[in-house]
């Protein structure tokens, strides 16, 4: 079964919206097209902004992450992301090449996915699914990143 992984709204994005609108319908008291402005930007943030993140059919919230590596980090991490015990260099940087790590995490929870995706001929392509990390090894490269 295949991990997706969709954007969703966080509380900070309906708080955030929240406050553009009130403060857009305060400001009617004083100056009414700056207030239809700030309410219809408020609405739109509601609509269209999301920075949070969930696996389909799950209800944790997850925050996401993205590091470029260097390319010669590239078969350690997906050794650990493959499941053998070794330890991942994490060595920030293009020399020799780009890979991107993508973490989408929540700590308290101790829940990780990764995905791993290299920059060839001007595209990305992807080295690797998204991978769930169990508690021990999402710990580990968390911590580094």
């Amino acid at each position: 079964m295949d991990i997706i992984i969709k954007k969703v709204h966080s509380i900070n994005d309906i708080v955030i919206s929240g406050i553009i609108v009130i403060s857009g319908i305060i400001l009617l008291f004083f100056n009414i097209w700056s207030a239809v402005a700030l309410i219809l930007c408020g609405i739109v943030m509601l609509l269209f902004y999301r920075s949070g993140y969930k696996r389909v059919g799950s209800p944790v919230l997850l925050k996401r992450k993205m590091v470029e590596l260097r390319y010669s980090c590239k078969s350690s991490l997906l050794d650990f992301l493959n499941g053998k015990e070794v330890e991942p260099e994490l060595v920030a940087g293009n020399e020799g090449g780009t890979i991107r790590l993508e973490l989408w995490y929540n700590k308290p929870e101790g829940i990780t996915y990764a995905k791993v995706s290299e920059y060839r001929e001007y595209l990305v392509h992807d080295l690797t699914d998204i991978v769930e990390l169990q508690a021990e090894k999402a710990k580990k490269i968390i911590d580094r990143i």
